[in-house]
């Protein structure tokens, strides 16, 4: 028997109380974030992806409570998505998306946890529609399959998740805790399938819904939850190295530049000394997005 999971739940034992809502086995925390910064988060979202859509079809859009599931196929099909949901910020979109990010500082802010960031990269904004082609099934990282993120080869601590339009409730995310892991059971899979042979079984935890702040460690046992009759969701996910004694960062041979990740306090400039900036236009046949961050400090 190992403490792989006992271990990980150490991580977040020191994150801030006030305005935590639940703590699920201490792997999954869930927090109320003010309705005044929830609100800037969901208007800062969907000025951007009413730019994207009017740069890319050349049209004007206006937004309405239907609007996800009315342009669903546009948004599918936006040159700045990539396969798997992530709608990139471009060229002429890097404002807008400052502006996300400069409404995501607030929220860590706020509810205590950017201090408790050893590390983080920059936001994902992952678009879910309800539809599908049946070939996504078939893929060996399908994410409606239980899975660790360590499993496609992910280094860091947690993901931070929020549900940002439509409908997050039931076009979500779903948390379970695994029982008696393997040794292997954070190393890199194969398949989705290979990782769910590494524990013998899992508790439902619970689901993320509207107004949260999720910070999901990378031993829990997720999946993509779409249950019948949902609509389609835009959430953000946020990869993060906790600073703690017990995070990743302080194995014996990690490599933090595996991945992208910023030092707090440069994340925390963007739109005060900080910007983003993008190589590649909305309107480049290429998907690719090459993401910068420029000081403007002199």
């Amino acid at each position: 028997m190992n403490n792989i999971i006992e271990n990980r739940k150490k991580v977040y034992q020191n994150f801030p109380k006030e305005n935590l809502e639940a703590s699920l086995a201490d792997m999954v925390l869930f927090y109320n974030i003010n309705e005044a910064d929830y609100q800037d988060l969901i208007e800062a979202t969907k000025t951007f992806l009413l730019k994207s859509l009017t740069l890319a079809y050349g049209k004007e859009f206006v937004w309405t409570d239907t609007f996800l599931e009315d342009n669903d196929e546009l948004i599918m099909n936006l040159p700045n998505k990539t396969p798997n949901g992530i709608v990139n910020p471009k060229k002429e979109t890097s404002f807008e998306f400052e502006k996300i990010q400069i409404a995501t500082n607030k929220i860590l802010n706020n509810l205590g946890v950017y201090k408790h960031i050893k590390k983080l990269a920059i936001p994902n904004l992952r678009y879910k529609s309800t539809l599908e082609p049946e070939t996504a099934k078939d893929r060996p990282y399908y994410t409606s399959k239980y899975h660790s993120d360590a499993w496609v080869g992910h280094v860091g601590d947690s993901i931070f998740l929020v549900g940002i339009l439509g409908d997050i409730d039931n076009n979500t995310v779903e948390f379970n805790e695994p029982i008696n892991v393997h040794d292997n059971y954070l190393d890199k899979a194969e398949t989705f399938d290979e990782g769910n042979t590494r524990y013998e079984r899992f508790d439902y935890l619970g689901t993320l819904s509207k107004g949260k702040l999720g910070v999901m460690d990378h031993a829990c046992l997720h999946r993509t939850l779409v249950k019948e009759g949902s609509k389609p969701r835009l959430s953000m996910d946020i990869a993060v190295m906790v600073d703690s004694e017990y995070s990743h960062s302080n194995d014996e041979g990690f490599d933090d530049t595996a991945y992208n990740y910023y030092e707090p306090n440069t994340i925390q400039l963007i739109g005060d000394g900080h910007t983003y900036e993008v190589k590649e236009s909305i309107l480049d046949s290429s998907r690719s997005t090459t993401l910068s961050i420029n000081s403007t400090i002199c």
